[in-house]
């Protein structure tokens, strides 16, 4: 996940000022280092890529080519929080020789065999300062002269960014990006540099139609659909066409003035007036198989420049179908197991949530902390519950922060279900309330993605895989203070624990 606070320069004199200054925020600032970019965005002629809400870059520095997938979007006034994954080449090669990993795969499967080619280049002057206080890399501070060229005309603007270091945290990004507004005057840049070449790059291209060539591809996957969704996606293609209000709504099963009312919200919101779900849901269908990769002789000796870089978040290994609880464990142990079990999946399935694409990620991952508190009643008086009491607290916590999300996908899935009995001419009825909903959900899923990222996060992650690493966990004694045996295994105390809470509901 990348952190960074993006900010517009107005002119080259506050580019040479930022260049010269010793301090920024209170932060140490290192001598310049100068760096000459060539950046190739790269999709398909279709533009698969971008409709699946990517950028594929492609840079040159010196000997080494640089290929980055980056998400789109993320941004929270100046700060942007993408999902990015890179992969070195020794040359120029199509992605199914590029070595195996995250970004290899995640191509092919968006792409499948389309061919990728060249869609706007840019080249920029970057100076790189880095951000300390005392030993601790805080951020990596990037002034960068920007040059566009598409046909005949050109574009130079300026652009600060500041990356946060691994050893940085989210309130020195906080504090800098204050700095900037506050002190120096600067402007918040909401869009990545892929955005605004995009912007620039269709700006020169002719275009009298309504939908953008990324929205044309996501909405004639839409209209599919054979709902509300797919109906509002086949009219507004139709006005795309030229189509008058009327035709449009003729040809997708809408009044006139429904189809008035949606183009007057999309000219306000583009895709928006679509749910995530909705827009998910259309992205291009993955290849049924990627292509094979290159057979182990065909490959050249593996070099320092072939080496998948490492990401900060590593997806974790698919975890194990069963917790492996045997009779004669200890209550301590099978707690620990248990724990182990629904933790991993828990981690299994943040990458997904962190993404969004799939309702069911969050789902999965809401489910995995529910259970692990479950099993904290369940095994309860059998461990130190003063040892467990930080995890128990983070474990709540962040169920309380997934859950805020998910019960608002459970009020539109039932709500869903219940439009989807009436006439079509009724089931645009509750748009408001949809909007209203889509708003409390996207407020919803940015708190959630802050405390994702947030150090008390971490720290509750760390704290707990430690905890499951030892093999007597949270462990009581096996006696009592006047030294008599206490059950403690499995097949001790499962059987009348079961029997007792059978008495109880049947009581």
């Amino acid at each position: 996940m990348e952190i960074e606070a993006k900010f517009t320069l107005l002119d080259a004199e506050t580019l040479r000022r930022l260049q010269a200054i010793d301090h920024l925020a209170g932060f140490a600032l290192s001598t310049g280092q100068v760096k000459q970019m060539r950046d190739t965005y790269l999709d398909t002629a279709g533009r698969l890529i971008l409709a699946a809400g990517y950028a594929c870059r492609r840079r040159e520095q010196g000997d080494e080519i640089l290929i980055t997938l980056k998400g789109l979007g993320g941004a929270e006034g100046a700060v942007h929080r993408r999902e990015e994954l890179e992969v070195a080449l020794p040359s120029d090669q199509p992605p199914t020789k590029w070595p195996a990993g995250p970004v290899r795969d995640r191509v092919l499967q968006l792409i499948g065999e389309a061919p990728l080619a060249p869609l706007i280049d840019l080249q920029q002057i970057r100076v790189v300062r880095l951000m300390s206080q005392g030993e601790r890399l805080v951020a990596e501070l990037s002034l960068d002269e920007v040059h566009l060229a598409v046909d005949e005309r050109e574009q130079t603007y300026f652009e600060l960014e500041a990356e946060l270091a691994p050893q940085g945290a989210e309130d020195d990004l906080a504090t800098i990006a204050a700095c900037l507004q506050d002190e120096w005057g600067l402007e918040p840049e909401p869009r990545s540099k892929f955005e605004r070449a995009l912007a620039f790059l269709e700006q020169t291209a002719p275009s009298d139609g309504l939908l953008k060539p990324q929205e044309q591809v996501v909405l004639r996957q839409t209209a599919t659909r054979d709902d509300m969704y797919g109906r509002r996606a086949r009219a507004l293609l139709a006005l795309d066409e030229g189509a008058t209000q009327a035709q449009a709504g003729a040809s997708a099963g809408l009044s006139a003035r429904t189809v008035r009312y949606w183009l007057a919200r999309f000219r306000k919101r583009r895709l928006d007036i679509f749910p995530d779900r909705v827009l998910a849901a259309a992205q291009p269908a993955p290849s049924p198989e990627p292509a094979p990769p290159p057979e182990p002789e065909e490959l050249p000796p593996p070099s320092e420049a072939q080496i998948v870089r490492p990401t900060p978040k590593k997806p974790p290994k698919k975890p194990p179908k069963k917790p492996g609880l045997e009779a004669n464990d200890a209550m301590a142990e099978a707690a620990r197991k248990t724990f182990y079990f629904h933790f991993q999946r828990m981690l299994y399935h943040e990458p997904g949530t962190r993404l969004g694409a799939d309702i069911e990620e969050l789902h999965d991952m809401r489910v995995a902390t529910r259970r692990m508190r479950a099993a904290f009643r369940v095994f309860g008086d059998h461990l130190d519950t003063e040892q467990l009491k930080p995890v128990l607290k983070g474990l709540r916590r962040t169920g309380r922060v997934l859950g805020a999300v998910r019960d608002l996908d459970v009020f539109w899935e039932k709500t869903q279900h219940y439009l989807d009995t009436l006439p079509p001419a009724q089931q645009d009825g509750l748009a408001p309330l949809r909007q209203v909903w889509e708003a409390e959900r996207e407020q919803a899923r940015a708190r959630m993605l802050v405390y994702l990222d947030s150090d008390r996060y971490a720290q509750f992650k760390e704290q707990f895989g430690e905890f499951l690493k030892m093999s007597d966990a949270g462990a009581l004694p096996v006696f009592s203070e006047k030294g008599e045996p206490l059950p403690y295994r499995l097949r001790h105390v499962v059987p009348v624990a079961v029997h007792q809470r059978l008495a109880a509901v049947q009581a």
